[in-house]
């Protein structure tokens, strides 16, 4: 079966109109959806103890009664955000200060034993990293999947996987294991989207053939749920907008609720209280701004509202007070739009923007850091494939260009280690083919 989209395909469109999306005459979406109103702000104010605030609340009650009979200007500030404020963080776990606007550096590590865009790299229960081949920038898959471990810096090749794919996706399961499912295979003439599925155990570090999905599936996503279940999404390629759920205790697939609308190259993001938020992604036609909500109560789909613009192959990164990033991606509705950014809060069901990326990002990775900091680095460019990182405060809502990678990198993979730092991997290397290196972000102040 030939392939319907894939991001091969959206290569050559992206690169011509990314240097004019700047430029570009805002579409009558962009104009609706410009006019809308702002969701609500999320301020969150942290509330101390009065009785050891009493003292300075009266001295300051003093100082400002004595200026305003004097004459003098008084300015009032507003507090700093408080990482006790979070619902789900503990104030014991964050450090004093939120967010202290840290940047860090990347270093080389161990290169791979082959390189390929569109790897998947998932971390391990005992730390180390599972990296799968995603495929070469001609298409094809030669690389064996890889682990790094983070003692000694070095990948080690695994033994070959049940259906070398390209562009599968990998989700950590419960008991340790890796779910691989998905992708396709690529001829000289067309691609085939693929049902497989496979488990990698990390204790024999060996591949099995597990159930077929139901449905052809390659650009879908798949999300690990309270339960246990996997949720796989989208890119049905025989064209419905099915969904469903792999149970590894059977280790079989089972359909569940219909999304309202097909989509690829979307994100999946499983909230604090256990639904799923999708959002983004192309249709055969067009970008979507559309956003679902699946619950696994319910094994239902419902709509969750609309984006402020159209997004495909973005990121969507859950922050630690439940709130959702959704950042960058192919978005071309007016200008300033494909540096736009944007948060999901789940308690109001709304999304509203909020400060904007360093430059356009197309293609990149994004990874929630230890101390509440998003990193997002790599992809595609105004002018090209990226080496550029930057950081994301919550606290102040604002993206900060931080120091290059080492390389640059269009659609790499990347996971975050158990000691803080950030493993990045593979991704086209603009006119040198893929990229066989890595490379790891440290964070200031970083110690082993």
């Amino acid at each position: 079966m030939k392939r319907k989209i894939t991001r091969q395909d959206l290569d050559l469109a992206i690169r011509s109109s990314l240097r004019d999306a700047e430029q570009a005459k805002p579409a009558s979406l962009g104009e609706v959806l410009n006019n809308l109103p702002e969701g609500r702000a999320a301020a969150r104010w942290s509330t101390p103890s009065f009785r050891r605030l009493a003292p300075y609340i009266a001295i300051g009650l003093v100082v400002f009664t004595a200026a305003a009979a004097l004459g003098l200007p008084m300015a009032l500030s507003k507090p700093t955000v408080s990482p006790s404020a979070s619902p789900f963080t503990s104030p014991s776990s964050r450090p004093t200060s939120a967010f202290p606007g840290r940047s860090g550096s990347f270093v080389q590590t161990g290169s791979m034993h082959g390189g390929d865009n569109g790897q998947t790299a998932t971390r391990l229960l005992d730390g180390r990293v599972l990296v799968t081949p995603g495929g070469g920038s001609d298409g094809a898959t030669a690389s064996l999947p890889e682990i790094y471990d983070p003692r000694t810096g070095r990948f080690t090749q695994t033994t070959p996987m049940a259906q070398v794919t390209q562009g599968p996706d990998a989700t950590l399961l419960e008991d340790g294991r890796v779910l691989i499912t998905g992708g396709s295979v690529t001829t000289a003439t067309e691609a085939t989207c693929l049902r497989t599925a496979e488990i990698f155990d990390p204790t024999t570090n060996t591949f099995t053939a597990t159930a077929s999905m139901n449905f052809p599936r390659c650009g879908h996503t798949a999300t690990l749920l309270e339960s246990g279940q996997v949720l796989i999404d989208g890119a049905d390629q025989l064209g419905g907008t099915t969904a469903e759920l792999f149970d590894p205790g059977t280790g079989k697939f089972i359909l569940t609720g219909a999304a309202a609308i097909w989509r690829q190259s979307s994100t999946a993001t499983r909230l604090a209280d256990g639904r799923v938020l999708i959002t983004g992604g192309n249709t055969h036609s067009r970008r979507l701004v559309e956003a679902e909500l699946y619950d696994p109560a319910t094994g239902a789909f419902t709509h969750a509202g609309f984006m402020n613009v159209p997004r495909a192959d973005h990121t969507a990164t859950l922050l630690e007070d439940g709130r959702v990033l959704i950042a960058g991606g192919e978005v071309y509705v007016g200008p300033g739009s494909a540096r736009s950014a944007e948060i999901y809060d789940p308690t109001a069901g709304d999304f509203s923007p909020t400060g904007s990326l360093t430059g356009m990002r197309v293609n990149h990775v994004a990874v929630l850091l230890g101390d509440g900091t998003v990193l997002l680095a790599g992809g595609i460019g105004e002018n090209g494939f990226l080496a550029t990182a930057e950081l994301y405060n919550p606290g102040s809502g604002k993206f900060t260009a931080i120091g290059n990678m080492t390389k640059v990198r269009r659609q790499p993979a990347a996971a975050l280690l158990a000691d803080g730092r950030v493993l990045v991997t593979g991704g086209d290397i603009e006119g040198l083919g893929v990229a066989g290196s890595a490379e790891l972000y440290v964070p200031d102040g970083w110690s082993p």
